[in-house]
């Protein structure tokens, strides 16, 4: 519990100090109520390929003291946690959201790669989606994100829940059972023997 705190509050400062440095004013998405509304703790994923490379993404967007958007991204499969975005720039319910990192290349030499969101505000306000323009996986370095609102810039995040593991008999039956319980959910199987 000490932790979550620790992070959100992490959270908190993180974008006080480092907001005003970072981003360009936004380009529209104003603050009145007839406007669209982007700052926020988002949560969602990037999916290359549906249930086997897809990665967890958080985007925390606020305001800095210009009134312009700031914010950070936490992508854990890349080890990264509050990474902070380098330009946000919005156009109605358009958004675009870069974030620059040096990266390894396999011949051991270093460069630096931006990486983008481009995605637009759904008609409710609740979600982001798009492409992704990054590391390149599965054949491609574009890939469809969706992002849902999870709470306002500077909340803890929310905690992480994961799916109640089943200890399953040697025998089939059982596990065909578990396997066709939720028919509409992407499902995986991993069979291992002795060899």
């Amino acid at each position: 519990m000490r932790r979550r705190a620790t992070r959100g509050a992490a959270s908190g400062v993180l974008a006080v100090l480092l907001s005003p440095l970072l981003a360009a004013p936004a380009v529209g998405g104003g603050s009145d109520s007839t406007s669209p509304r982007f700052d926020g703790l988002w949560q969602g994923e990037i999916v290359y390929q549906p249930a086997e490379l897809e990665f967890e993404v958080t985007l925390e967007i606020g305001r800095d003291g210009d009134g312009g958007l700031a914010g950070t991204v936490d992508i854990p499969m890349q080890r990264m946690e509050f990474y902070p975005l380098s330009r946000i720039v919005t156009n109605g319910r358009k958004i675009e959201a870069t974030f620059v990192k040096v990266n390894e290349k396999p011949d051991h030499t270093y460069g630096e790669v931006e990486f983008i969101f481009r995605g637009e505000l759904s008609a409710d306000g609740e979600a982001l989606s798009g492409e992704f323009k990054g590391w390149i996986l599965a054949g491609t370095n574009l890939a469809p994100f969706r992002l849902e609102r999870r709470g306002e810039a500077g909340d803890p995040r929310p905690e992480e829940s994961h799916p109640p593991l089943t200890v399953l008999s040697a025998g089939a039956p059982e596990l065909k059972v578990a396997f066709n319980l939720h028919p509409e959910a992407v499902r995986l199987i991993l069979l291992m023997s002795p060899t």
